[in-house]
């Protein structure tokens, strides 16, 4: 990172926050959460469609609202771990592997507070006190004091709060464009109901048709400025001096929250490992059909893990697929096109306002753009 103001103060986390040690002493919450570092401080329920916390949780952290809590294994794509806050909900309780902390603030802006623990300073400072052997069993090895002797640049607070409003307001913008990007889905998804649960052609086994593969992953200090565009779990995270598909590939996130999720990646892309590519579609396969069917049918049963949501190969090559003639499936492509074109504008839209928000994280966290107060 390069030289920040004079001003600034790098501290240590435990500087500016206190652990939370707080029990779920006779059951006092039942709302187990999880964290994941894109949907955040979420209940399980919600993240997993069930609740994988034990059945005794009072030996579980009960956090109140504001409280942080940071989970050392990874997740989504976060190289290591993720600290999030309780925003939602006035209580949860979390697992007591997770390090759990409120902040003092007269010191620090929560705002403030959830972009630089979303930062690459906090990625940086993290590594830097792992252990050798840093990962056993999906988890970093990291101990609580260590954790809290980490240092994180912090700005006086009036700065502090006027960067957390410019970055809070490009993730209001994303937040309105999500929502209209549902309203086209919705519509979308009515459109290939109706073309597709009356469809009749051979059925084909998808590894019959297409190799699925994962590539090489990047980190996120591997991306640059340019180049060609890198696509990730949740679509386009940077660039890279590489590419790794010279044609359209169908992508299906294959790790995270957003497990099953499809992506119609444009030629000259590189892919990273957290999709899997529908390489190689056979001759008499479009893969924009590919998308369709399969956005329709959804590949919910094919995902397995519990702690950690992901597909395999072996049972994605065993979704059967409804396979028509290349001229039924140009036409069906044909008819959702121009929904399919208003979907691409928005999540276009969304992947400028994630880079927008990186490049900008980027420059403010580390004093290069200066703010005035």
């Amino acid at each position: 990172m390069s030289e920040f103001p004079a001003h600034w103060d790098f501290k240590a986390i435990g500087e500016f926050s206190s652990r939370v040690r707080r029990k779920n002493t006779g059951g006092e919450c039942q709302d187990p959460m999880t964290i994941s570092a894109v949907d955040g401080l979420v209940s399980q329920r919600d993240y997993f469609n069930k609740i994988v916390a034990s059945k005794n949780t009072e030996g579980y952290t009960l956090l109140h609202r504001n409280e942080f809590a940071y989970n050392k294994s990874y997740s989504d794509g976060y190289p290591v771990g993720a600290a999030r806050r309780l925003k939602a909900k006035d209580k949860g309780i979390v697992s007591p592997l997770y390090i759990c902390f409120e902040l003092d603030g007269e010191q620090i802006d929560l705002q403030f507070a959830d972009h630089l623990f979303d930062s690459d300073w906090f990625v940086q400072a993290i590594f830097g006190i792992a252990k050798e052997g840093a990962r056993s069993h999906g988890l970093l090895n990291i101990g609580i004091e260590e954790f809290f002797s980490a240092q994180l640049p912090v700005p006086p607070l009036p700065e502090q709060k006027k960067i957390a409003e410019i970055l809070s307001g490009i993730d209001k913008r994303r937040e309105a464009t999500t929502k209209k990007a549902a309203n086209i889905l919705r519509l979308q998804n009515a459109l290939r109901e109706k073309i597709f649960s009356s469809l009749h052609g051979e059925r084909v086994p998808l590894g019959e048709i297409c190799n699925p593969k994962q590539w090489q992953t990047i980190s996120t200090t591997q991306l640059t400025a340019s180049g060609y565009p890198v696509y990730g779990a949740n679509g386009m995270i940077g660039y890279f001096s590489e590419f790794n598909h010279k044609d359209p590939v169908l992508a299906v996130t294959c790790r995270g929250a957003t497990c099953g999720n499809l992506t119609l990646v444009p030629e000259f892309s590189y892919v990273t490992g957290n999709s899997m590519c529908l390489d190689n579609p056979r001759s008499d396969t479009s893969p924009e059909y590919l998308f369709h069917f399969l956005s329709w049918r959804g590949l919910k049963d094919v995902i397995s893990g519990s702690a950690q949501p992901q597909i395999t190969r072996s049972p994605l090559q065993a979704v059967e697929v409804v396979l028509p003639s290349v001229e039924k499936q140009d036409k069906i492509v044909s008819a959702l096109e121009s929904v399919s074109n208003m979907e691409h504008s928005i999540k276009t839209m969304l992947d400028r306002l994630d880079l927008l928000k990186q490049a900008l994280s980027s420059d403010l966290l580390s004093g290069r753009k200066r703010v005035s107060v």
